[in-house]
């Protein structure tokens, strides 16, 4: 019976190490997620106030035109587009 008793008590001891060694990654790994999360929500309110700016200055029609400037505010358009896909979705 102690011949049982023994390995099981030591496997218990390393199945208890093992899961207290994962616990700590975990928080770890829940920390940094987090961060990330933060850190992508702040660039998602970046993107959208961005957007509202182009969006306000596109209402005007003013760089309609088609000189460089005009050129140059469609190619922001459509980065502003693109960047739009990146935005966190509530």
């Amino acid at each position: 019976m102690v011949w049982i008793i023994i390995p099981l008590s030591i496997l218990l001891a390393i199945c208890i190490f093992i899961i207290y060694n994962l616990y700590k990654k975990l928080i770890v790994a829940e920390a940094v997620t987090s961060s990330y999360f933060n850190y992508l929500d702040s660039v998602s309110r970046i993107i959208e106030f961005i957007d509202n700016k182009v969006e306000e200055l596109d209402k005007t029609d003013s760089f309609k035109s088609d000189d460089e400037i005009g050129f140059f505010f469609n190619e922001i358009k459509k980065l502003n587009s693109l960047l739009s896909d990146f935005t966190l979705k509530k």
